[in-house]
């Protein structure tokens, strides 16, 4: 008998706990009913064992995966794939719109009420790659898929969504690999491994040929600046390392779990996964109602007075305050009303401080979340200012492949609704290979020194360092 397993005889059914929360199986009467659908996809969704989101991932070997852990919840994690969708080039945004609704799938609820409609899992390079190195092969301009096994935690409640196509539809194999997932969410979690896997051997350019780049490309920016070609432009870069063993990413956002205000995020395309540490929404839609924020402006979390000292800064003013701008300008069109917070905030975390502005907005009509998305990215706070300007000077200057970092992550379904967080506090992982991305906003007045050191505290975000 399987983990947490009770079986009632004469019934048919099994009864799983976890942490005196009590689920059953449906019997196999009600699965052969469900299971006669004709639809293409049918997601079978049923209440499960309450346990951490990462429990589903513990066994996934090297299949495509996603974890999405926001602050609050609900968290989602995704196994295999039931369905895909890609798109190239700038119209990206809008061609997905188009090709998820080609997707339809028939809910089929098995125990339980409230489950949440299935998702689709993915996101979108900063920039169209018309020639993608290998390292970001598999993931393009846009991939995005809709998990096979999908497990979400909300509250004190938790449902498992298995999508099916036309051929697996066996009753007793759905039963019994329902059963092997119900046992895994019963099983006790492994401790989360600590301390954090040593990434000693580095495979860039020495410390001091990275900060001769690093200076030439503030240098240049400064320089852009003052001829009045853009305002702001935010520098990215990158350290790439090797481990002395494969690197889970999910192992190590597991580590992260108790850090208040990031977004965990780990998605598996092939032999390469991308895992982030973010603490900057992009946006969300719930109907009509848009949730979004700007977020920039930073200090290093070294004593208390860092937040005092953020909220003083005029210069970090002067960078937070194109980008509320911007996107309460980008809103406007959209939305019946908008509102931004008069005063910034400031945003905590582990190793930084940022300032905040949370912007809300009411939408004039019902949108899908990608159109929300292609309106606002890249946001000044990881472009740069005037959008255009900024974007063509990263794309002549800067020598790193951004790829996915800094790109919009995050999920939509069916309804349109959807959120997205940006792809900040980031890595690329493959098997012992990490890369490791991170970026700072140039404005005048900026020091390169001080702009290099706040990109060393972000590279320590994910704990790898």
């Amino acid at each position: 008998m399987n983990p947490g397993e009770e079986r009632q005889p004469g019934s048919g059914t099994s009864t799983y706990t976890r942490s005196g929360v009590s689920v059953s199986l449906p019997n196999r009467a009600a699965l052969e009913r469900a299971l006669q659908s004709s639809a293409p996809l049918i997601s079978l969704q049923l209440a499960a064992p309450h346990t951490e989101v990462e429990a589903l991932l513990s066994q996934r070997g090297d299949a495509p995966s996603v974890l999405f852990a926001p602050p609050g919840g609900p968290h989602w994690a995704g196994l295999g794939v039931a369905a895909e969708i890609t798109a190239r080039g700038e119209g990206r945004f809008r061609e997905l719109v188009s090709i998820s609704s080609k997707h339809p799938t028939e809910r089929v609820g098995l125990s339980g009420d409230g489950a949440p409609l299935p998702r689709f899992f993915g996101g979108f390079a900063f920039q169209a790659m018309p020639a993608p190195s290998e390292a970001w092969g598999e993931f393009g301009d846009a991939r995005f898929v809709l998990p096979r096994v999908s497990y979400t935690v909300t509250g004190r409640e938790a449902w498992l969504t298995l999508t099916l196509g036309p051929a697996e539809r066996d009753p007793a194999a759905v039963e019994q690999e329902l059963r092997a997932l119900f046992a895994r969410l019963c099983r006790e979690p492994a401790p989360a491994e600590s301390p954090s896997v040593l990434l000693t051997d580095s495979v860039t350019p020495s410390p001091a040929v990275a900060r001769a780049r690093w200076d030439a490309l503030v240098g240049a920016i400064l320089a852009a600046i003052e001829r009045g070609e853009v305002e702001k432009v935010v520098a990215a870069r990158a350290e790439s390392f090797l481990s002395a063993r494969a690197v889970d990413g999910v192992e190590v956002l597991r580590r992260l779990r108790g850090e208040p205000h990031i977004n965990r995020i780990a998605l598996r395309f092939g032999e390469r996964e991308l895992i982030a540490a973010t603490p900057e929404r992009l946006v969300s839609l719930a109907g009509f109602e848009v949730r979004t924020e700007a977020l920039a402006g930073t200090r290093r979390a070294a004593d208390h007075e860092a937040a005092l000292t953020l909220l003083a800064s005029e210069k970090d003013r002067a960078e937070h305050r194109p980008v509320a701008r911007e996107i309460v300008r980008c809103l406007t069109p959209l939305a019946s009303a908008v509102h931004a917070a008069e005063q910034p905030i400031v945003r905590e975390l582990r190793h930084v401080v940022h300032l905040l502005t949370p912007i809300t907005a009411e939408l004039k009509e019902r949108r899908h979340v990608l159109s929300l998305v292609e309106a606002l990215h890249p946001t000044p706070a990881v472009g740069g200012t005037p959008t255009a300007a900024a974007l063509d000077f990263i794309r002549a200057h800067e020598e790193l492949e951004r790829g996915w970092y800094a790109g919009p992550i995050g999920w939509f379904d069916a309804a349109g609704d959807g959120e997205f967080w940006v792809g900040l506090r980031s890595a690329l992982l493959e098997r012992s290979s990490v890369q490791l991305f991170a970026g700072a906003g140039i404005v005048r007045g900026s020091e390169s020194a001080r702009e290099y050191a706040e990109t060393e505290l972000k590279l320590r975000a994910l704990g790898l360092l």
